[in-house]
């Protein structure tokens, strides 16, 4: 146990092949550090410890400080609150990894674990870490955190297997053409709208998804967001070749024509995709608006009855209308007991929202488009 003062030579400083200390009515792990300073230079561990079962606690006290000068290379159990840490940090088997409010001035390695005591998921949370290279098998949380920083060339890598990786209001910066930000073959990456969560591949393509993994971009439910999370790939922004993507909120930006690569799954109710390059057509924005999914000719309705959420929409024809974003809103502007023709524009109307839509009392309602027979017959 270490609680303040410096440890510094030409040799590993901390040698661990322990897992608990547990006698004389202690039970703590084998190497708890709460204050101090580690420098055996750079050709030695300041911690080292061979055994999978083993644990390490940095948890930095009140008015202490926790200085790790030379690098950590481990196994098993890393706990950590606090702390600056100036060299690599490398846990390999790794069962259960918790960095909180850490700065890291080097990279970060972690290698999964496959042995079956794997301890609940890795965690990242309200850190600075320069760059990370994580190849997750146990489930990894990214909450409140920076990694990577601007100007560098040093990796940002997540790489996940078969589990569930969670981004929330977190920035990643990656600058390496050889790899993209985020791989994830047959698991899952939720990003969710929470606070500002910004992902940046400056060379490459930022989020692949290359088996039957899903990606999921934001909150189904509740008002969208056209800024966060905003993904930004230097080649592709979302390479999605085999897997699942849904689409709920944020910007996607890649090259031109590269947004979004494949098949988007399922958008939020009520919106389409749509990709805008910029002036001088080197990248491209994909984002979510909203879209009418019915509409009513303007001469069929009384504007005094219209709800405040509408769209004008002129045919080619020069037949003018107002579009709506749910036949319950189109139902609501209609004259009571006038017969109204609502013109069905796309079938989401009825596949995505229909069983939530209310159509008041004293509405003449006439539903109008071959959708309606084709999902009769369905």
């Amino acid at each position: 146990k270490m609680n303040g003062g410096s440890i510094i030579g030409a040799a590993p400083a901390i040698y661990n092949q322990s897992s608990r200390l547990s006698e004389d009515g202690i039970n703590e792990p084998a190497v708890y550090i709460t204050g101090g300073t580690i420098n055996v230079g750079s050709n030695y561990c300041a911690i080292q410890q061979t055994s999978i079962q083993s644990e390490v606690w940095i948890k930095q006290a009140e008015n202490s400080e926790v200085l790790m000068q030379s690098r950590i290379d481990m196994q098993g159990k890393l706990i950590i609150d606090g702390g600056t840490f100036q060299k690599e940090v490398t846990i390999g088997n790794a069962i259960k990894i918790s960095i909180k409010n850490a700065i890291m001035n080097e990279r970060l390695t972690i290698a999964y674990s496959n042995s079956e005591i794997l301890e609940n998921e890795y965690e990242i949370v309200n850190s600075e870490i320069k760059s990370i290279f994580i190849n997750s098998n146990g489930g990894l949380k990214i909450i409140d955190s920076k990694i990577g920083m601007s100007g560098t060339s040093d990796l940002a890598v997540i790489s996940n297997d078969n589990t569930t990786i969670t981004i929330e209001n977190s920035s990643i910066y990656f600058n390496r053409s050889s790899y993209s930000a985020i791989t994830n073959d047959a698991g899952t990456i939720i990003i969710p709208s929470i606070g500002e969560t910004t992902i940046e591949s400056v060379s490459s393509t930022c989020i692949k998804s290359t088996n039957a993994g899903t990606i999921i971009i934001g909150t189904k439910g509740g008002t969208v967001s056209q800024e966060y999370p905003k993904i930004t790939g230097g080649d592709y922004g979302v390479y999605n070749v085999n897997g699942t993507l849904d689409f709920y909120d944020g910007m996607i930006i890649g090259k031109t024509s590269r947004s979004i690569y494949g098949n988007v799954r399922e958008l939020e109710p009520g919106y389409n995709v749509v990709k805008t390059p910029n002036a001088n057509n080197t990248t491209e924005t994909a984002i979510l608006e909203q879209v009418a999914t019915v509409k009513i000719e303007k001469t069929s309705i009384n504007e005094n009855n219209l709800v405040d959420n509408y769209a004008t929409i002129t045919d080619e024809d020069g037949t003018e209308y107002y579009g709506f974003y749910s036949i319950e809103d189109a139902a609501l502007s209609c004259t009571d007991n006038v017969k109204t023709t609502i013109i069905c524009i796309s079938e989401a109307t009825y596949t995505q929202t229909s069983d939530a839509q209310v159509i008041p009392e004293n509405k003449d309602i006439v539903l109008s488009n071959s959708i309606i027979e084709e999902l009769k017959n369905k």
